[in-house]
């Protein structure tokens, strides 16, 4: 079921309508509509036209997709993928359980953030804050990052002239959890920088192009 709505909107008497959830359509065809306020709701997933201005996009079950060209304010799901298209503008994006990706020249001027998920952002695009996952990889292609990278158990890839200006930190682990054939690993192209520190409170596997920057490595853990 896919209707068209243009104020903020919840979902709960379109499920009596049909058990398997709905998806909100933001946005239309006539240029007045593509400039919307918050959209909250609980069930199902959040579609926003091209070239729409919003504010905050949620949904607690669902995922949420922006289509070419949209600014919002805060995006977040706690179970479901954030998908962002080109030339995007946000303040912020997180979930909990669930992917976020974008297309090219993505601008962020605040935190990107998942717990069970993985971080896919590509090329001219910007992060004013950090970006941080738990069980999940970060994959981060011609991207600039204001602040450091963070995650537990996933593996990070600066790649195609990736810079970050914090530091990236791996969160601790139970000792008795590390095996050789589970590490996360950190990638670092001959292109790509790091202006902190890389704070490895867990084994990781280095794969580190330019050796000056393993002097900006700091190990806390023990053998």
């Amino acid at each position: 079921m896919k209707v068209n709505y243009f104020t903020k909107i919840g979902c709960v008497t379109l499920l009596a309508l049909s058990t398997s959830g709905c998806i909100i359509h933001v946005g239309g065809h006539d240029e007045d509509n593509h400039h919307n306020g918050s959209i909250s709701h609980v069930m199902g997933d959040i579609d926003v036209d091209a070239g729409s201005q919003m504010e905050d996009v949620s949904t607690v079950n669902g995922d949420i997709s922006l289509n070419n060209g949209v600014s919002a304010e805060t995006v977040d799901t706690v179970n479901g993928d954030i998908a962002l298209g080109r030339d995007i503008s946000i303040f912020s994006a997180s979930s909990v359980n669930g992917d976020i990706s974008a297309g090219t020249q993505l601008t962020v001027r605040d935190d990107i953030s998942t717990v069970n998920g993985d971080i896919d952002l590509k090329a001219r695009s910007t992060v004013g804050g950090d970006i941080s996952t738990v069980n999940g990889d970060i994959s981060l292609e011609d991207v600039k990052v204001s602040g450091g990278l963070e995650t537990k158990n996933g593996d990070i890839s600066l790649l195609k002239g990736s810079a970050v200006s914090g530091d990236i930190i791996y969160q601790s682990i139970d000792k008795s959890r590390w095996s050789n054939h589970d590490l996360p690993t950190l990638r670092i192209d001959a292109q790509s920088t790091i202006l902190g520190k890389i704070i490895l409170n867990r084994k990781v596997i280095l794969e580190i192009d330019n050796a000056d920057i393993l002097s900006q490595v700091e190990r806390n853990y023990g053998q």
